[in-house]
């Protein structure tokens, strides 16, 4: 299978491309699991705790522990960043997985090479530049799509609606009737590209919480029965 759009080319994975396709996975999981560290480390500088935990804290050290105010200053605002650090760093461990590499992409084109499945690539001018995969689900005839990512470099060319435009034409040939997959609220990009290419949000779930971060990702489902071809 071969789908050519302009300079765009895709097709099926071939064994010789997983290298490239490992690196180009590797570089956007980083880049994501970055981008979504500052996103929460923002929410929290800007929430309401950053003021109410050291409060609560001196109001503790100066009225309960009879320390001077200028101690209980110094020791609240201490004991809120080791407080507030600590917890953040046991929320960033539940959600950090999210971002590894998966025992998928260890070997992409074995455990692809499936009757149920199948992984796709975007090649522009010989280069690997997007990718984007599908396997079967406990449920009869739902595919779960995954591993859609596109290289920041081939970004706004309408890869990523083509990649899974071409993974829906792939799902009907395998019978599939419906296609599902999941994203994190904050990634508003792959929100955007879902919902054009007729996603469908059926769920909401709190994958990681840790007072008072969450990481919430929200569940969609695309039903093959509806038009043929995305939009855009």
């Amino acid at each position: 299978m071969a789908k050519k759009d302009s300079d765009i080319v895709i097709r099926h994975l071939m064994e010789e491309d997983v290298p490239k396709v490992r690196d180009l996975c590797q570089r956007v999981q980083h880049e994501s699991a970055r981008n979504e560290f500052f996103v929460h480390l923002r929410r929290y500088l800007s929430s309401r705790y950053v003021i109410t935990t050291p409060a609560f804290l001196f109001c503790l050290f100066h009225f309960f522990l009879q320390m001077g105010a200028l101690q209980s200053l110094k020791s609240s605002i201490q004991s809120a960043i080791i407080c507030e650090a600590v917890r953040f760093f046991f929320f960033w461990q539940k959600i950090k997985g999210v971002f590894g590499e998966g025992e998928d992409l260890k070997d992409p084109f074995l455990y692809y090479h499936k009757p149920a499945r199948f992984f796709l690539v975007a090649v522009v001018d010989g280069e690997i530049a997007g990718t984007v995969a599908v396997r079967e689900t406990e449920e009869p005839n739902v595919a779960k799509l995954l591993r859609m990512f596109v290289h920041p470099s081939f970004r706004r060319r309408g890869i990523a609606l083509r990649l899974i435009d071409a993974s829906h034409d792939e799902c009907r040939k395998l019978k599939y009737q419906s296609v599902s997959l999941r994203t994190h609220t904050t990634n508003e990009k792959a929100l955007s590209c879902y919902e054009k290419a007729g996603y469908a949000i059926v769920g909401k779930r709190n994958f990681a919480s840790v007072y008072p971060h969450s990481f919430d990702t929200i569940h969609f489902v695309k039903d093959l029965h509806g038009d043929k071809t995305t939009n855009g």
